[in-house]
């Protein structure tokens, strides 16, 4: 059976949404019959302890090398680096670049990425995939990235709070704290495992998204499924979703419009009927972003790609 082997980033102390889901796209391959593999210098990150998909995932020692079959099929992150570049160009149909950034296109300068116009991309959303178009890659699928609605979701009670998560944007998120003060209270989510998170944004009633430059953006997704009302920044993958009926959004980095937002936020949780209806349209999002649709788009990917097929 051919194998499918994931490259994976090398910095994962913390968590990333990116290698999260390059992990579960391992392990869900793998349960359904796929020989597929995550090829990392580094252990799983501890950060992933406790999701079952990703702990079914294999892995690779990229230390010792990797020989390549005729018919293995070789996925490479958006941050792959010029030591790849022959392996990628002389795959072929063999090979995929799953794009998660398109903001890659700039960001990583060891790429000629005109080379690699004619590898098949694998894309996280709308806004990825026209900008993939628009650089001039000729094949691009699109796979958003699935939530697990098993452990994001509304349980317990729920604290009129603000959880929220700096590490994409921690001026921004300081500057928003220091306008609003001691007038909300605050939870801020960093190095927690999913179950932690999943937790801490079942437990608040607002989830404050400071995403920047996203492909998609999972967190407010995540907060949307846990039955969170969000608010803040919108841009770029994020519009994929973003809507004036599932959150109160506003451009990324108007700090000015984000303060307002988690006041206008605040005021509506004390509206029953319309944070109702706000947290109700957010969850129908996130549900259409469920974790076994992601598992069945996966599959039929990669079905189709190993048996020398054009998905598109």
């Amino acid at each position: 059976m051919p194998r499918i082997i994931f490259g994976m980033i090398n910095n994962i102390a913390k968590p990333v949404g990116g290698v999260k889901v390059i992990y579960q796209a391992a392990g869900a391959l793998r349960r359904a019959g796929f020989d597929a593999y995550v090829l990392t210098e580094n252990p799983p990150p501890p950060w992933l302890t406790g999701n079952p998909m990703a702990a079914a995932a294999a892995t690779l020692d990229a230390r010792e090398g990797i020989t390549l079959a005729p018919d293995d099929h070789y996925v490479a992150t958006d941050s792959f680096g010029a030591h790849r570049r022959q392996l990628l160009l002389s795959r072929g149909a063999r090979a995929t670049i799953y794009m998660q950034n398109h903001n890659a296109l700039t960001a990583n300068r060891e790429i000629d990425w005109a080379e690699f116009h004619g590898t098949p991309m694998l894309a996280v959303s709308r806004h990825t995939a026209e900008a993939l178009h628009d650089h001039g890659f000729r094949q691009v699928d699109i796979l958003s990235p699935g939530i697990d609605r098993a452990v994001f979701r509304p349980a317990g009670p729920r604290r009129p709070r603000v959880c929220y998560m700096p590490r994409k944007w921690p001026e921004a998120a300081a500057a928003v704290r220091a306008r609003l003060g001691a007038a909300v209270e605050w939870l801020e989510i960093d190095g927690m495992e999913e179950a932690a998170v999943a937790e801490a944004m079942a437990g608040s009633t607002i989830f404050l998204n400071f995403g920047r430059a996203e492909g998609l953006g999972l967190p407010p997704l995540e907060a949307m499924a846990a039955g969170c009302l969000v608010c803040g920044f919108a841009g770029q993958g994020t519009l994929d979703y973003a809507r004036p009926e599932n959150g109160l959004w506003v451009r990324e980095g108007d700090i000015e419009g984000c303060v307002k937002a988690v006041e206008q936020a605040l005021t509506v949780t004390q509206r029953p009927e319309l944070y109702a209806a706000m947290v109700e349209a957010a969850t129908a999002t996130a549900a259409a972003y469920d974790l076994d649709r992601f598992v069945d788009g996966l599959v039929g990917y990669f079905t189709a790609r190993l048996a020398g097929a054009s998905v598109t």
